[in-house]
């Protein structure tokens, strides 16, 4: 019985590593969906706010800032006027030219957790914006990965326990759990079963 309730804590373990990992993981593509939102908002909005004269006004300045403050996942915009420029070269201008306007805050990031700055740019008439912005979808990828994983062991090693108490752990079961892992243990249930009805069927 005691065997049994430390194999079932094992199983109980695996199915919230499972769960949790989702969890995590739909809680972190939430938050990479509003990232993708808010840029996509501000960076038209900037758009939509200077004029194609050629400058960057007080008052379109002090746009651009509101704008900014109406965003949580949003670290930095410059905004450059490439007015002058071929098309086919205003990637390597925004690369070597101090934008001519730039408007920036610290927001909370961590190289540890894979929560980076990710940057993204437009063009829209004369002017080229550069938004940089919060992302989680790296963090998100990899609660997914290390849930599921730590399932796909966790379970694993609990079957194989299951199969030797029953006197069934063969190298064939082992390779189907950690190979089909549920699926594996599913056959397992079966093919025992149908040993039981045929034991049954000479009695």
């Amino acid at each position: 019985m005691k065997k049994g309730a430390e194999s079932n804590r094992l199983l109980y373990l695996a199915l919230c590593f499972l769960v949790l990992g989702t969890i995590v993981y739909g809680i972190l593509q939430s938050k990479e969906t509003d990232s993708l939102s808010e840029n996509s908002f501000l960076s038209t909005a900037v758009h939509y706010s200077l004029d194609n004269n050629g400058s960057i006004s007080n008052t379109e300045k002090k746009e651009v800032a509101h704008l900014m403050h109406e965003t949580n996942q949003i670290s930095k915009v410059q905004i450059y006027n490439v007015k002058d420029i071929p098309l086919e070269n205003v990637f390597n201008y925004v690369d070597n030219t101090k934008s001519d306007y730039e408007f920036s805050r610290e927001i909370w990031t961590s190289n540890l957790l894979f929560v980076k700055i990710l940057p993204s740019g437009s063009g829209r008439g004369d002017w080229y914006v550069i938004t940089e912005r919060r992302s989680f979808h790296t963090a998100s990828m990899l609660c997914l990965f290390l849930g599921g994983f730590l399932y796909f062991i966790l379970f694993s090693i609990w079957a194989m326990k299951n199969a030797y108490h029953q006197n069934r752990l063969k190298f064939r079961w082992v390779l189907a759990f950690m190979l089909f892992n549920v699926v594996g243990y599913l056959i397992f249930l079966s093919t025992n079963k149908n040993r039981t009805n045929s034991n049954r069927s000479f009695v």
